[in-house]
């Protein structure tokens, strides 16, 4: 079984599950191209790789959602995320007054809040 480099998390695709480290730091060589170890299927595969496996942020859900909800009007959480434009944006707007505020704790509960690089907060 290979385990994640970083957090020692079993490895099933290109991507580890638990922290989000791409296949690349955990010695895999690419997706098409197997594990560096050559573990491979008959199709050049890694085994037991998920083509839907989705990548994961780093940061977590319920720093995220701590910080929505004490300070999402000047926000932190979108600063926390990576996303300053928007950060800057609610620290004006008081959080798009408040609307914007409530929408992001409730997409940040749903699991469909996402950090400035595309990747959904999960843990």
């Amino acid at each position: 079984m290979v385990r994640c480099k970083i957090c020692g998390a079993p490895l099933s695709s290109h991507v580890c599950e638990y922290c989000g480290t791409p296949a690349e730091r955990n010695g895999w060589k690419n997706w098409a191209g197997g594990l560096r170890s050559g573990n491979r299927t008959g199709n050049g595969s890694p085994t037991g790789v998920q083509a839907s496996a989705a990548v994961a942020s780093p940061k977590s859900k319920w720093v995220a959602l701590v910080l929505c909800l004490l300070f999402g009007r000047f926000g932190v959480h979108r600063f926390y995320v990576g996303k300053v434009g928007t950060g800057l944006l609610y620290c004006c707007t008081k959080g798009l007054w408040m609307v914007g505020v409530v929408v992001d704790a409730i997409a940040i509960i749903t699991d469909n809040f996402e950090d400035s690089k595309g990747r959904r907060l999960t843990r």
